[in-house]
């Protein structure tokens, strides 16, 4: 195989995904061949691209790469890049029903043009800012008069069934992903959902009665699907009826004291003022390219640093306030702020067959400058988290960093001291300066606020 393939490019027939000299590349099979060509001479890739639903390609000269023993190569692409991979436990519900819907729109264009998806994992997604695309182009093949749509299932696996269970559940299912890589089963999906889902036509026809049939047929329904004839009228009715069902899913409101944080927490007006004009400063000088905005919150200060970096991934443990910060930039049309729900003292591991397949998300990505806003006290005393690793772990992100240094007569340390006895003798100043100071040096303080919450700009050591 080329070199540095994709650990992930092993379960594709059809091609492999590689990387050379810093770029990223797909290899064609000569047994994709006919559907890569139907895919060109249908007009489909040129309407999905311009559309900006698929991602766009070049093609490359298959003479520059290595030749794969026993295989033939057809075509070496180099794809559109994107800064930076998420996968689906890291997105919030509008995410996820962006991503459903991309993928729904691009079966019904696809069978216009007399071709079909033959997967629908929520993994062939990706989000360029606030804005779904569709990665895999490998994913298409040639329709067949009176055949069922193959990655239905999967499709209910991965996007139907998890939207459900947000909707009708408080608690985050997100994680739930993370055990089943290929879609949550529509037996724990049938048996999560309320009783009175099975009164929905939609539910019980899209969800109960197919998992009805796994526990039947052993999880294996393949056989029934091969013998079900479809014409395309009917599949496309069948598919803009669970576009329609999906479209009016709603996420229920939820309770949490991150949002409107800023309202009611800890700063004054002319405090939180000062702490924006400190970051608008900072960010005016160093200009960022990519920036890691940890426990973003709403996304305030991500904002800021969109308008001069390329790239900022928003981060926040509380999938609430990324909901919201995903409605925000869409609203607003930013498009290079790319909101996640990840807990920095628990952080997406590497996941798949040999924990590789999926990148860990500490793995993933260069930044050149960390933000760190309102988050110390969470990390060290909510989380138990030495100063010194903490430091450690953010000088391992970006050369640059800022950080809010919260201290401990702060009420918002204090509400966290509340339920918990205070072991931490070592949250103070001097405690953590010294422990910084070991990864970085500091170029700026600024005092916000009193007591004295105070911004560092430091430089990790060369």
């Amino acid at each position: 195989m080329p070199l540095d393939s994709h650990p992930s490019s092993f379960r594709d027939p059809d091609g492999i995904v590689f990387s050379k000299n810093g770029f990223i590349y797909r290899c064609v099979f000569e047994s994709y061949r006919n559907n890569y060509d139907l895919l060109n001479a249908s007009g489909l890739y040129n309407t999905l691209t311009s559309e900006q639903l698929l991602i766009s390609h070049t093609e490359a000269d298959p003479a520059a790469f290595e030749q794969i023993p026993g295989r033939q190569i057809y075509k070496i692409l180099q794809p559109e890049s994107i800064h930076f991979i998420s996968y689906p436990y890291e997105w919030c519900f509008s995410q996820l029903k962006m991503a459903a819907l991309l993928t729904l729109d691009i079966q019904l264009k696809a069978l216009e043009k007399g071709m079909t998806l033959k997967d629908a994992t929520a993994y062939n997604i990706q989000f360029r800012g606030a804005a779904p695309v569709f990665i895999d182009t490998l994913s298409f093949e040639k329709y067949e008069e009176n055949q069922p749509w193959q990655a239905y299932g999967q499709f209910c696996r991965h996007f139907y069934g998890p939207l459900l269970l947000w909707t009708y559940h408080k608690s985050e299912i997100s994680q739930l992903s993370l055990k089943y890589p290929d879609g949550i089963p529509l037996s724990v999906i049938s048996y999560s959902l309320p009783w009175k889902t099975k009164f929905s036509f939609s539910i019980q026809s899209h969800i109960h009665y197919h998992a009805q049939l796994e526990k039947t047929h052993g999880g294996n329904t393949s056989g029934k699907l091969k013998t079900l004839s479809l014409s395309k009228n009917r599949l496309v009715a069948i598919i803009t009826h669970l576009k329609n069902q999906i479209q009016q899913l709603q996420l229920r409101p939820q309770s949490s004291p991150w949002l409107n944080y800023y309202e009611t927490f800890s700063y004054s007006q002319d405090a939180f003022e000062i702490k924006k004009n400190t970051i608008s400063s900072i960010i005016n000088t160093l200009v960022p390219k990519h920036v890691l905005d940890i426990g973003c919150n709403d996304g305030e200060f991500s904002l800021i640093c969109a308008g001069k970096a390329e790239q900022v991934v928003s981060i926040d443990s509380d999938a609430s306030v990324v909901n919201n910060l995903q409605a925000k930039v869409s609203t607003l049309g930013i498009k290079n702020v790319l909101p996640l729900v990840v807990d920095i003292t628990n952080p997406s591991p590497g996941i798949g067959f040999q924990n590789t397949e999926r990148t860990a998300f500490l793995e993933r990505g260069k930044f050149d400058l960390v933000l760190a806003l309102a988050l110390l006290h969470h990390v060290t005393i909510s989380g138990n988290i030495p100063f010194s690793l903490f430091a450690k772990q953010l000088a391992d992100l970006a050369p640059m960093l800022v950080i809010e240094y919260v201290p401990k007569e702060d009420p918002q340390t204090q509400r966290l001291l509340v339920s918990r006895k205070d072991i931490f003798d070592g949250y103070h100043l001097e405690g953590f300066v010294k422990a910084f100071e070991h990864f970085f040096t500091v170029r700026q303080q600024h005092k916000i606020s009193n007591p004295e919450r105070i911004i560092f700009l430091m430089e990790r050591h060369a």
